[in-house]
């Protein structure tokens, strides 16, 4: 329950300690002259200073408008007994892998995918610093070369460079009940099932019988 409880607090981290975060994280890079890949990191470990572990997840930068939870009623009940796969495409933020995290008597493992080294050390660090669930894990990789197979959700925030690309690898690994959960913006051709402001759900197997027709 404890637990339940931080990872809520986290998700409406307090603005003020992000922008201090911020400051102070952008004043160290310049000061220890560092690259600019190194800004994450020295933000992160700027907010792990100020703001203690009193929550597992107090680094939280941003807020995501992708709320897991309320779509998993789209999913086979029997998906829900066996537990969720689900991965995050371009885990920036590591929002979805929060949430993930709070549902895990339904969702039993969260994968977040990085393409950048930086982003991806940032990840393991925060994860170790903060105690993150043993659920919750990332994966340095490019997703197109990422097999998707064994996923139930998928999450693909931000239109990709390669989207027609990546919408023909979705179409030819994921099983057909799984769910493509998409944000501010939609795959060429296909149909959701469900659209909530700039948030679409679609499900593999409706998807490929409207296209068949």
């Amino acid at each position: 329950m404890q637990k339940d409880t931080n990872i809520d607090e986290a998700i409406s981290t307090n603005q003020s300690n992000t922008s201090l975060a911020l400051l102070v994280g952008g004043a160290v890079t310049c000061i220890a002259g560092l690259p600019p890949n190194y800004l994450p990191l020295a933000i992160s470990l700027s907010s792990h200073y100020f703001f203690g572990r009193s929550s597992i997840y107090r680094h939280k930068l941003t807020k995501d408008v992708i709320s897991i939870e309320k779509y998993m009623f789209l999913l086979p009940p029997k998906l829900k007994k066996e537990g969720i796969k689900l991965v995050d495409l371009n885990s920036e933020d590591r929002n979805i892998l929060l949430q993930a995290a709070k549902l895990n008597r339904s969702i039993t493992e969260s994968v977040g995918l990085h393409f950048k080294n930086s982003r991806y050390f940032m990840s393991l660090f925060l994860s170790h610093v903060h105690n993150y669930p043993k659920t919750v894990r990332f994966i340095r990789t490019d997703y197109l070369k990422y097999n998707l197979s064994r996923f139930d959700v998928t999450v693909v925030r931000n239109i990709p460079s390669d989207i027609e690309k990546l919408g023909m690898k979705l179409n030819k690994e994921l099983k057909v009940d799984s769910l493509v959960i998409t944000n501010k913006f939609q795959f060429p051709g296909w149909s959701p099932i469900l659209t909530e402001g700039e948030t679409n759900i679609y499900q593999i197997g409706i998807h490929q019988a409207n296209k068949s027709k």
